[in-house]
């Protein structure tokens, strides 16, 4: 099946009803600030077969080759709406790591938060006996919740995605598509 908006906004209705489910049931608040979300497609040939279709719904888009995979972000010409958080202008086509291909979600994978103070929400976290994945690359620092049982993330970070592309545009890892 080829991603369209259609799909996509499904997803993300789909996604912000079982998140907050998720957080209802541990009595965590809602974070608001929604940066971007992430699309994962099955394998390299999908990724192909899917990008010209999602570049559709892009003012602009690019793309890193991070850890044996490609990712390519992209603006939203229409913002998808994450019902009872906020809405987004950003969207992630995630190529999965050749070692996890066959494995994880294919489809929405997770949606990104900003939050002004990452140790804060881990603290509300580990007291409610939920303990995060930390990930830091150098300029983009993150907490990793995996919430339901398709494996989908919550991802809260103090990071806006177009500040990572500002520092990869610097390191010269950016691909321009359009």
């Amino acid at each position: 099946m080829l991603f369209n908006l259609d799909s996509i906004q499904s997803a993300a209705n789909n996604y912000t009803q079982s998140l907050s489910q998720f957080l209802e049931s541990h009595d965590l608040d809602h974070p608001q600030s929604a940066d971007h979300l992430a699309i994962k497609v099955a394998d390299s040939a999908d990724y192909d077969a899917q990008l010209p279709q999602l570049l559709k719904m892009l003012s602009s888009a690019q793309y890193v080759n991070l850890n044996n995979r490609r990712i390519c972000t992209g603006k939203l010409i229409t913002p998808i709406t994450l019902p009872g958080f906020s809405q987004t202008n950003f969207l992630e086509i995630l190529e999965p790591r050749p070692s996890k291909v066959g494995t994880g979600v294919v489809g929405l994978e997770h949606v990104e938060f900003l939050v002004p103070d990452l140790d804060s929400v881990k603290s509300a976290l580990v007291a409610k006996n939920i303990l995060p994945e930390f990930h830091d690359n150098g300029h983009h620092r993150s907490l990793i919740v995996k919430f339901n049982n398709l494996g989908q993330e919550l991802v809260y970070t103090n990071t806006p995605l177009e500040q990572v592309l500002v520092e990869e545009q610097k390191n010269g890892l950016i691909t321009r598509l359009k």
